[in-house]
């Protein structure tokens, strides 16, 4: 606090204070429902208490199976990329207990490294205590961890992709995007990075990269389950991607914890008719992936060839990627902290310092709270964080605008 202000001073301040409020009140709330014996859902913000680390442990026993396609039963999912379990397998060389906890651990060192590493080169140093706070008492962060989904490890891979590109080591991020789009294909989006800043050579690296490491898993799970060859292993993950779309996709299993844009279509079409809102899914399904490629492209096009502050750039590819796609499962907002710690890296300027920080702090918070009758485990966050996600590219397209009108000769990219 400076001046006497009722407010914060600083970005990290601000985003701490919304985050930290918010974990309390939610706390205040769910606990009401627990002392009238109601553990789950209005005792928690997080998922069923009794599948705690569930995630983890299958996806331990999915990387070690070498055979990830094709040793499920036919109601499970496991909708990865090839890459995505051979690159968990080395971490099945400890036992489960102690390769959880490693993983677990990484995850929230990698974290806070990566939240000091970047505010601690900005203008807010002496403020990067509050960061780590927000970090520590985020949503996402609890959520991946009662969860134990192996997002936290695509998360660390992402961190370290973005730290990599603010250091200019073009290359290192090119590999380190390779691996994270193996595991999950969606970071793709983030070459718009390297064709908007003319490194053409790193993006068509990074794209052979990732192929070469699907396949080479396709290879290595092919050795373990010969008799399917590498054509039953794709067999095997085109219904896995078949199962996870009519389950998560279309269906609204999953859907509690979701912040996709397409949730938030569900989340209306349940609220006008729980009988018929399947029906309106259906119908905007194929629609909604034509105007997702639509707005992908304008707004890739965007953070590539108009706008040069990275931070305002990784935002914008960042809300592509959690917002678009069909499923979005809040796991995948612990990659929020990555534009987050550029943004408080960055200069600061008033005009972005009286928005961003509550947006990016209410992306934050907890918002498990019942919103559709009959099904109590639908909250508003299903429909809030995806317009907050929208609010955010908005915001962050008009603060581009306005830092352009004021600095009309095109500088270097900033981080």
């Amino acid at each position: 606090m400076t001046g006497g202000a009722l407010l914060p001073a600083s970005r990290a301040e601000r985003v701490a204070l919304v985050a930290v409020v918010g974990f309390l009140v939610a706390v205040a709330f769910h606990y009401t429902h627990i002392v009238r014996g109601e553990i789950y859902p209005g005792g928690t913000y997080l998922f069923r208490p009794a599948a705690a680390t569930s995630d983890a442990h299958a996806y331990y026993d999915q990387c070690r199976s070498l055979n990830p396609y094709l040793s499920v039963p036919p109601t499970a999912t496991r909708p990865y990329p090839p890459f995505g379990y051979l690159f968990g397998h080395p971490l099945t060389w400890l036992p489960r207990g102690a390769s959880i906890a490693l993983t677990y651990l990484l995850a929230v060192l990698g974290g806070l490294w990566f939240m000091n590493h970047h505010v601690a080169r900005g203008p807010e140093a002496d403020r990067r205590v509050w960061a780590l706070v927000a970090f520590l008492v985020s949503y996402p962060l609890h959520f991946v961890l009662d969860r134990g989904n192996p997002e936290m490890i695509t998360a660390l891979l992402y961190f370290a992709f973005v730290t990599a590109y603010a250091q200019r080591r073009t290359w290192l991020a090119a590999t380190l995007l390779a691996v994270v789009a193996s595991i999950k294909v969606t970071p793709l989006v983030l070459l718009a990075l390297f064709v908007g800043d003319r490194r053409h050579r790193e993006a068509a690296y990074a794209v052979g990269l990732a192929g070469l490491l699907t396949l080479t898993a396709l290879v290595v799970f092919a050795r373990h389950a010969p008799a399917a060859g590498v054509a039953g292993q794709l067999d095997g993950l085109r219904e896995n991607l078949r199962l996870f779309g009519e389950k998560y996709s279309r269906g609204r299993e999953g859907l509690f914890a979701n912040h996709s844009l397409f949730g938030a279509i569900k989340f209306v079409a349940m609220s006008a008719d729980v009988m018929t809102w399947r029906q309106v899914v259906d119908r905007w399904f194929a629609p909604w992936q034509a105007l997702s490629a639509v707005v992908c492209a304008g707004v890739g096009g965007y953070a590539a060839f108009v706008e040069r502050a990275l931070w305002r750039r990784i935002t914008l590819l960042g809300v592509l990627v959690l917002a678009l796609p069909h499923a979005s499962h809040d796991y995948k907002l612990l990659q929020l902290f990555a534009p987050i710690a550029l943004y408080l890296r960055s200069e600061r300027d008033e005009s972005d310092a009286r928005v961003l920080p509550w947006i990016f702090g209410l992306l934050l918070v907890p918002m498990a709270y019942p919103a559709i009758e009959g099904y109590r485990n639908v909250t508003v966050g299903v429909l809030v964080r995806p317009l907050l996600l929208v609010l955010l590219a908005l915001w962050v397209i008009r603060d581009g605008g306005l830092a352009r009108a004021r600095l009309p000769v095109r500088g270097a990219t900033a981080s």
